[in-house]
């Protein structure tokens, strides 16, 4: 039994995936809504508009389908990417945070340390011997202090610099990823666009056709329209605030060495976080969306 219902949720796996290759492959080489009508579709607008009505819902179907396919697979890598610039953020505020303790606790020991060793060459022609050991005693002090913030200073720096390649390359996939929902949705809403200003529903004989595809068609036009609409506006805000921050990274760090400016710590990492909670929101909402436009298609 337990063999059985493996094998079956092995096939159950097996037909997800070949649907995912196929709604990939057909959404590689369909006809995008700026690129000329197929044949097929210029043909059934002059001779049937309830058969060119189906073929437009019909695309719009299956980049929902797609939608829904994409999203599931993307969305924990996402989450993801989202987790890492949260930490990104609060490692810089920290690292700084840390390097700077260390900068001014070296700067403490470089002072103490010059201090003692001025009032160890005031002290030399008193105590002459006891003086000089004094001195050099402040000296060394002095030279690891120097050392220590130095040490913290080239840290802090080269953190910065890491750090600005790691938001760096975040931020880049997480477009990318974002960008591919966003052309899907795009396709989504210029389709229903489409579909309501269509002949066929102008003609108002759309609620009579015979055609079962007809008239779900139509059902789920008025269901998903507006969520599809919001999704599509929700992910270009998202792409915006992602393209803002990375463009602005010059901003925050010195162009030429790449280190972080040492007025910019916080307006970065709340740069960062607000760019964070724009992208946390967005993929909220869309699994949201998602699941209406699901359960829009699956109650038609």
């Amino acid at each position: 039994m337990d063999e059985q219902a493996f094998g079956g949720a092995e096939e159950e796996e097996d037909e997800e995936e070949g649907d995912t290759d196929s709604l990939m492959e057909w959404w590689y080489t369909v006809e995008k809504w700026d690129e000329l009508p197929s044949d097929e579709e210029d043909a059934a607008l002059k001779e049937d508009e309830a058969k060119s009505f189906s073929i437009l819902a019909d695309k719009v179907e299956h980049g929902m389908r797609l939608f829904n396919k994409v999203f599931t697979e993307q969305a924990e890598i996402l989450w993801g990417s989202i987790v890492s610039l949260h930490a990104l953020a609060d490692d810089i505020n920290e690292f700084h945070h840390k390097a700077k303790i260390a900068g001014i606790s070296g700067g403490t020991t470089t002072a103490v340390g010059t201090v003692t060793a001025i009032t160890g060459l005031a002290l030399a022609p008193i105590t002459f011997g006891a003086s000089l050991v004094v001195a050099a005693v402040g000296v060394g002090v002095a030279t690891a202090g120097g050392i220590a913030s130095a040490s913290a200073a080239i840290s802090d720096n080269v953190n910065n610099k890491n750090d600005r390649k790691k938001i760096e390359a975040v931020l880049q996939e997480y477009e990318e990823r974002l960008l591919e929902i966003s052309k899907i949705l795009h396709f989504i809403n210029q389709g229903l666009y489409r579909l309501r200003g269509h002949p066929f529903l102008r003609s108002g004989t759309q609620h009579y056709s015979q055609d079962w595809e007809v008239r779900k068609a139509v059902q789920i036009i008025s269901i998903v329209d507006s969520p599809v609409m919001r999704a599509t506006e929700i992910t270009d805000d998202a792409v915006g605030s992602l393209q803002g921050l990375f463009k602005g990274m010059d901003n925050y760090f010195v162009k030429e060495t790449r280190e972080l400016k040492k007025s910019c710590k916080k307006e970065l990492v709340g740069a960062i976080k607000q760019v964070v909670n724009v992208l946390n929101d967005c993929i909220m909402e869309l699994n949201t969306i998602r699941e209406e436009l699901q359960d829009a298609t699956g109650n038609v």
